[in-house]
């Protein structure tokens, strides 16, 4: 018996894909970027979510959710670090590299007669 399946229109975008590929309009600013102080109010408010339910849940799982908002803490730090490195290293680059010599310049055809 042949099963009539609807086509699939779902599109899935790679997380590998650049943001600007995942619907992104403009480069995030400054203000927008995550900073240490983004990671500890968010681990704060895990803690006091977990604080309002912490009577319905056992130990070993109030243990592991413990331990799974400390680990996004750290992959959030971490995440804030590499990105200051990288901020870091385009501005000793821009330092190096002086922009004037990457402008083209019209011949002056005089400059062969």
């Amino acid at each position: 018996m042949a099963q009539n399946h609807a086509p699939n229109n779902e599109h899935l975008s790679s997380p590998e894909a650049p943001a600007t590929a995942r619907g992104a309009k403009t480069p995030m600013t400054t203000a927008e970027r995550l900073t240490v102080a983004d990671a500890e109010r968010m681990e704060t408010n895990r803690y006091e979510m977990l604080e309002v339910v912490e009577g319905y849940l056992s130990e070993p799982f109030k243990k592991s959710v413990r331990e799974k908002i400390r680990r996004e803490k750290e992959r959030l730090l971490a995440f804030v670090s590499y990105e200051k490195q990288v901020q870091d290293a385009a501005k000793r680059i821009v330092r190096v590299l002086n922009p004037a010599y990457f402008v083209h310049k019209p011949l002056d055809k005089t400059m062969f007669e």
